[in-house]
């Protein structure tokens, strides 16, 4: 089989066609109006204009009409993915095999941005005796990430006015802002490559003296090792700075699982006891050097660099877990069944006090189809299973050391007598060893696993001789002692700790139905509608009222509130804009500016501030989420499509795509987009002016918050099978042709990249790229 992809940015009308014709403009504009107008001559009558291009550089090629098309020359026109997979398998009585290999080749957006991808894969099993079976199921992968890319945002960053070269036709170095020049950047002596091997070698037992009775033990082996070198003869100040790491990681685990399943007349028991350990442990080594003498050898020879600035360091962690589970299943005239499980899980990464847990859950099913008052009344349904369930289970979500105070050092060297003496960071005369170091972060030993309480009701369904099925499922859930790194007061020399905070409730819906609506001898249509919906709400936080209002203090430095959903918008409301004829009668507050947003005083005492003027404008969840799966089968033709839509109904799915907008002291940051910016000619715009930004809320980052809801035309499939009756003059058994687009459109009020991940006007984030495959299965 295999496949190629071709991408690129789903949403190019977010940015204009002639990118260094749009960015000229706004130098005009901005430079025009910054020398006729008076805002910026107000807050400094020394003010130059010119500066907003922060380089002399920028300066000379906007004088010499310098147009540059950075992106044309640090872009890919036409990325691809191509994936290429040859798989031969067999089997007899006794033994199987599956052996593959597959090759990858992945070129990005942004030039020198590749990845490539070997991997084979083996899997062997026989049976030894009537009652033992063994077998192994492995893989080895390299890939390679070699190669240095300039970052996105110094592509989108760099402005079209300077130049690339100098009079004499070579790289300027430093094109911009102390920027290096990206066509250096993708010089650079880089090799980055992965090596990853993979075992699961089992042994399966089918005891012969009782039946149904099982032992299969599993050792899996994981073992990854990491290549990451890199030299750039113009790092260090263009005197050369190079460096080599390597590292490992080797995972194992250890399953050790014990089933029974057998049936006595109506009755069905399915019991499985689980025991396991696994393991993880990294290690790694890394050298540096700059100031090279010599950089021939590059990463190959560090100790060219100078003495005194050539560097090592090391590392190493491990952490594991252990775990127990043991589940029964009791079946009766296969109409009731009744589900017990019963888990316990440790991992070394808890306080000590709390390393294990133990999370028991219970669940029936009732085939209210199989009972005889459906069948004689109820003809038009085959199937109908209710299912209610309750259980518990743990989140570990907690870093392998975060229980552990842990301790920092500093190492530095000094001159003596022309001798280069290393030695620890002293903190005054006579500092200890002990005063060397310093706390990185707080211990907490009563740090536990966070739980979620859960319970479920669900429903299975068929109907009309399987035309109409699907499942649908309500939960309610609620979690406690959530792990949390809460703020601190900083006094304490660290301003975060983790631990476990209050409740959190979940309640939410899911549906899938599909339906087959037309199904004839040459034609069918199938469509499949899945819906879910999920509200969450904060019970309790930290248990503490402060205030003395008789009410649990809400933790605002964290936007977490009581009674309200985890995610709050937390901000200054957003009424208007300031405009000129505010200026001109002087109704503009200090520290604003026409062209900038309007905010509520919500205390009505004529100032701003984070504790007094901040309201709930909306939360980040969304409010519902759907998708349309439709299957059209013609002959021998196939065509496939899914619509995918989040929606934030009327509070919900908020993002604030603005909140990157640039600096004043950077007209071309984020200037990659044809955004809707306020001008004297557009006052009703949606974000503020590029000039000037609310001083008096202390950020520029300020923004308006826009609901990220969208629909999108997520995938399209047209495939083709060859038949069998032409296949078989070649001795084929199958070959499928297709060809696949996806991300193909997006109908969304969001500003921005993606309103799905959030990605707003930004230039150093990657879009979601739309693509087109073309590709073939064929099998002997």
């Amino acid at each position: 089989s295999g496949s190629f992809s071709y991408k690129e940015p789903t949403n190019k009308d977010m940015y204009p066609e002639d990118r260094n014709g749009f960015l000229r403009k706004i130098a005009d504009r901005y430079l025009e109006e910054s020398r006729t107008g008076d805002n910026m001559l107000q807050m400094n009558p020394n003010w130059d204009p010119t500066s907003h291009l922060m380089d002399r550089n920028a300066l000379d090629g906007y004088e010499n009409g310098t147009d540059t098309d950075w992106w044309g020359m640090l872009t890919n026109k036409t990325p691809y993915i191509q994936n290429h997979n040859l798989s031969v398998r067999g089997k007899s009585e006794l033994s199987s095999y599956f052996f593959s290999m597959g090759y990858t080749d992945q070129k990005n957006l942004v030039i020198n941005d590749t990845y490539k991808r070997y991997n084979v894969r083996i899997n062997l099993d026989t049976k030894i005796t009537d009652f033992l079976k063994v077998g192994v199921q492995s893989f080895f992968t390299i890939s390679d990430y070699s190669g240095k890319s300039p970052d996105l945002g110094t592509v989108t960053g760099l402005p079209p006015i300077v130049a690339v070269t100098d009079e004499n036709g070579d790289y300027i170095r430093e094109p911009y802002k102390n920027t290096l020049n990206p066509l250096l950047t993708v010089q650079q002596d880089d090799v980055n490559k992965r090596y990853n091997l993979f075992g699961n070698f089992y042994a399966d037992i089918d005891f012969p003296f009782l039946k149904g009775l099982n032992y299969r033990m599993n050792f899996s082996q994981n073992l990854i090792e990491n290549k990451v070198y890199n030299f750039n003869k113009w790092g260090a100040n263009f005197t050369g700075s190079g460096s080599k790491e390597n590292n490992s990681q080797y995972n194992y685990t250890v399953d050790n699982i014990l089933s029974y399943k057998n049936t006595f007349g109506k009755h069905a028991i399915n019991a499985t006891f689980v025991y396991g350990i696994e393991k993880r442990q990294y290690e790694m080594t890394k050298a540096g050097a700059t100031n090279f003498s010599n950089d021939i050898l590059g990463f190959n020879k560090l100790d060219a660099g100078q003495a005194d600035l050539q560097t090592a360091t090391s590392g190493a962690w491990e952490e594991s877990s252990l775990y127990t589970m043991l589940r029964a299943i009791y079946t009766y005239n296969d109409k009731y069944i009744l589900t017990g499980t019963v888990r316990r899980d440790g991992f070394s990464g808890f306080g000590k006090n709390h390393k294990f847990g133990v999370f028991p859950s219970a669940a029936l099913a009732w085939r209210i189809s199989e009972e005889d008052f459906f069948k004689n009344n109820v003809n038009w349904m085959e199937n109908l299973k209710l299912r209610l369930s309750y259980g518990q289970n743990g989140n570990r979500t907690v870093g392998r050391y975060q229980t552990l105070a842990q301790m920092g050092a500093g190492v530095g060297s000094i001159n003596i007598d022309n001798t280069t003496v290393n030695g620890g960071y002293l903190f005054g005369d006579g500092a200890s060893a002990e005063q060397m170091q310093w706390i990185k972060s707080l211990a907490n030993a009563d740090l536990k696993w966070e739980t979620t309480n859960t319970f479920n009701v669900g429903l299975d369904f068929s109907a009309l001789n399987g035309r109409i099925f699907g499942n649908m499922e309500f939960y309610l859930s609620q979690t406690n002692n959530l792990l949390y790194d809460i703020n601190i007061p900083q006094i304490n020399g660290l301003d975060k700790i983790p631990s476990n905070i209050g409740k959190m409730r979940n309640r939410g819906f899911e549906m899938s139905v599909t339906g087959v609506a037309i199904e004839t001898k040459d034609f069918s249509w199938d469509v499949t509608f899945n819906f879910s919906r999920n509200r969450n709400k904060v019970v309790s936080i930290l248990g503490i009222d402060a205030d003395g209002d008789g009410k649990e203090d809400d933790l605002t430095a964290n936007k977490i509130f009581i009674n309200h959903p985890y995610g709050v918008c937390y901000d200054y409301n957003i009424t208007g804009m300031w405009q000129l004829a505010d200026k001109q009668a002087g109704l503009i507050p200090e520290g604003f500016e026409y062209g900038t947003y309007k905010v509520q005083d919500v205390d009505g005492d004529g100032k701003y501030s984070a504790d007094k003027d901040r309201v709930i404008i909306g939360y980040e969840d969304p409010a519902y989420r759907f998708s349309i799966q439709n299957s059209f089968r013609y002959k021998n033709w196939e065509l496939k499509f899914l619509i995918n839509s989040i929606q934030g109904g009327k509070n919900y799915y908020y993002g604030q795509p603005g909140k990157d907008l640039p600096n004043p002291d950077n007209i071309y940051q984020n200037n990659l987009f044809n955004f809707d910016y306020w001008t004297p000619e557009n006052p009703n715009a949606r974000y503020r002016q590029l000039g000037y930004y609310t001083q008096a809320l202390g950020s520029y980052g300020f923004s308006p918050y826009v609901q990220r809801s969208f629909v999108r035309l997520q995938d399209v499939t047209i495939s083709y099978n060859v038949p069998s009756s032409f296949l078989n003059k070649f001795k084929v058994n199958r070959l499928k042709l297709y060809v696949t687009g996806k991300n193909l459109l997006t109908f969304t009020d969001w500003d921005g990249w993606d309103p799905e991940t959030g990605t707003g006007l930004v230039s150093n984030k990657y879009p979601v790229m739309r693509s087109y495959s073309v590709g073939l299965n064929l099998e002997f």
